[in-house]
C-alpha cells in the first residue's frame, strides 16, 4: 500500500507483470482502479576487455571487445576526447582507436529485449619522453666510458640494450658505465 504520487519497484525477474493502481477518496470507500500489462527485460551485463594497460604513449593503437555471454543487437563505441569531440563507432564488437589524448571510452550496447547497459574505461595518453644523452661516447680503447641518460618527464625508468629487439636490457637505470675494447652499439 503507498500513499502519495511516485510508486517505484524493482522487478527481480524478467517476464510480464499485471500492474493495478487504486486511488481512494480519503475514507476508502469511493475508489478506482486502473490496470496495465508492464514487460520487465533483463539489463545486459557488460564488460570492456582491452590489450593491455590503460596507461599509454601518444599515438598508441589500442584494442577493446565487448565482453559478454549474451547475444547483443547493437554496439556503440563513443571516445570521448579532451577537446570536447567525440569519436563515434557503430556496430562493432571491438574497438581499434590510436589514441592522442587522454580520453574516456564508452561502450554502450543493446540486447535482442531492446533494453541497454553502458560501461566506461579511462585511457591516458602521456607523451613519449625526450631523451637527453651526455657523457664520453667516444673514448680510447680500454678507456672507462661513462654515458647518462636523462628526460623530460619525471620518474622515467631506463634500459640500456644492446640489441634493440630484445625484451631484457643489459643494464637498467640512468648511467651507463663500460669499458669497451671495441666498438658497441647501446640503445
Amino acid at each position: 500500500r503507498v500513499t502519495g504520487g511516485v510508486v517505484t519497484h524493482r522487478y527481480a525477474n524478467r517476464g510480464d507483470y499485471l500492474v493495478t493502481l487504486r486511488s481512494s477518496a480519503a475514507n476508502g470507500t469511493c475508489y478506482a482502479e486502473a490496470s496495465r500489462d508492464y514487460h520487465a527485460r533483463k539489463r545486459p551485463r557488460l564488460t570492456i576487455a582491452s590489450d593491455g594497460d590503460s596507461v599509454i604513449c601518444r599515438g598508441t593503437k589500442k584494442v577493446f571487445r565487448s565482453s559478454t555471454e549474451e547475444f547483443l543487437r547493437d554496439y556503440l563505441w563513443v571516445v570521448h576526447r579532451q577537446d570536447g569531440f567525440n569519436d563515434t563507432i557503430r556496430n562493432d564488437e571491438e574497438l581499434h582507436y590510436t589514441f592522442q589524448d587522454t580520453s574516456v571510452v564508452e561502450l554502450r550496447v543493446f540486447n535482442s529485449e531492446g533494453c541497454d547497459t553502458a560501461v566506461f574505461m579511462n585511457v591516458y595518453a602521456q607523451d613519449y619522453p625526450k631523451l637527453i644523452v651526455t657523457g664520453d661516447t667516444i673514448v680510447c680503447n680500454g678507456t672507462q666510458s661513462i654515458v647518462n641518460v636523462s628526460s623530460n618527464i619525471p620518474n622515467c625508468t631506463f634500459g640500456w640494450y644492446m640489441d634493440p629487439s630484445l625484451s631484457t636490457p643489459v643494464y637498467s637505470g640512468p648511467q651507463l658505465v663500460r669499458t669497451p675494447t671495441k666498438d658497441k652499439k647501446y640503445y
